[in-house]
């Protein structure tokens, strides 16, 4: 099927539909078994975005999709009508590049709470039933962030790494990789897993974030969030090598 732009997400499975996201900021969804495009969302998009691989969040009736401008946006998976549109951050600033306050990585949905960061921006939730704001805080993400209704963690641009708790208020904040360009974190067991651009994989305790290990996949930058599986993180590097690794 012709998406009409570059594929710029993993594509999404859920039932019978298949969404995926074009690099022009699209939605697309199609039928998962003849591929027939079923709908499509589009919106227009502030004059400067950042490229980005942050795939939709795809749960039963409703697609989340954090979108330019801080926006999140709830979507009816039969249609693709708009069911709520939430701010997590506004842009701000004198010119284009100030005003850049993107979503980054896929929307965390746990319970009823749906969580994003954005750069430039804040970190939040809302409502995932209805898109109103819950709760958010001054962060500029540098990638996804990460939630398990417990514990939210997020990276920032200037490479401190945040612990909030469910409602928003702090827990910790570790300053000891500024300068380290690191990624998005990863919550897995009692730990916080991040890469940074040496490829080096962090791991940090998740009840104070003292630095517990680390390991070096190679050295090139770790460009994904880490994916847990069990006891394990699943990273790749520029150079293309996937790696697992566990604290211990």
């Amino acid at each position: 099927a012709a998406l009409g732009a570059e594929a710029v997400s993993v594509p999404v499975l859920d039932g019978d539909i298949l969404v995926v996201r074009g690099s022009d900021n699209r939605i697309l969804a199609f039928d998962a078994y003849s591929g027939r495009r079923r709908w499509v969302y589009t919106r227009q998009n502030p004059p400067l975005v950042l490229r980005q691989t942050n795939r939709p969040r795809l749960d039963g009736a409703t697609v989340y999709v954090g979108l330019p401008g801080g926006r999140l946006v709830a979507l009816s998976t039969e249609t693709g009508a708009m069911r709520w549109e939430s701010a997590i951050s506004l842009p701000r600033g004198s010119n284009e590049i100030e005003r850049i306050a993107d979503i980054l990585g896929e929307p965390v949905l746990v319970g009823r709470q749906m969580c994003a960061g954005s750069y430039q921006g804040r970190v939040g939730c809302v409502d995932a039933a209805t898109g109103r704001p819950a709760w958010s805080r001054e962060i500029s993400a540098v990638g996804a962030i990460d939630f398990d209704g417990r514990i939210l963690v997020a990276g920032d641009t200037r490479g401190r790494v945040h612990a909030l708790n469910d409602v928003g208020e702090p827990l910790w904040v570790q300053e000891g990789f500024e300068g380290r360009l690191l990624g998005a974190p990863a919550l897995v067991g009692d730990a916080v897993a991040i890469g940074d651009e040496e490829g080096y994989l962090h791991w940090l305790a998740l009840a104070d974030g003292r630095p517990v290990g680390r390991v070096r996949v190679d050295s090139s930058a770790i460009v994904s969030a880490p994916r847990r599986a069990g006891d394990l993180a699943i990273v790749q590097t520029v150079r293309g090598r996937v790696a697992a690794a566990a604290l211990g």
